[in-house]
């Protein structure tokens, strides 16, 4: 799962080329503990395509050329088998413009 959701972010990174104005291209990861065990891995890639949001975990769904569409299924599949949940979701900036894309797993525990 972490492969795959790594993976993803990596390669958003590569396609989107020097991010955005001034930023580095970087990959963040935090975890927080409470009743839930909350997993968010940011990157400031290119973001998901909007008109692929509902879909996107879906298999075979791609944006890549080389890409099979699995990866996003199988972490759902994943999560799901252990009760968890999943986001995905894109960071904007004050214009509305997508700066990065953002995944939220979280477990009760």
């Amino acid at each position: 799962m972490f492969i795959n959701l790594l993976k993803n972010a990596g390669e958003s990174l590569n396609e989107k080329g020097v991010s955005h104005a001034g930023d580095e291209p970087k990959i963040t990861i935090s975890l927080a503990l409470d009743r839930n065990v909350m997993l968010e891995i940011f990157d400031n890639g290119k973001g998901f395509p909007p008109e692929l949001m509902n879909k996107i975990t879906e298999p075979y769904v791609t944006t890549r050329e080389k890409g099979t569409g699995l990866g996003l299924a199988i972490v759902k599949k994943i999560v799901d088998d252990h009760g968890g949940s999943l986001e995905l979701m894109n960071d904007v900036d004050t214009d509305g413009k997508i700066i990065g894309a953002r995944i939220r797993i979280t477990f009760l525990v």
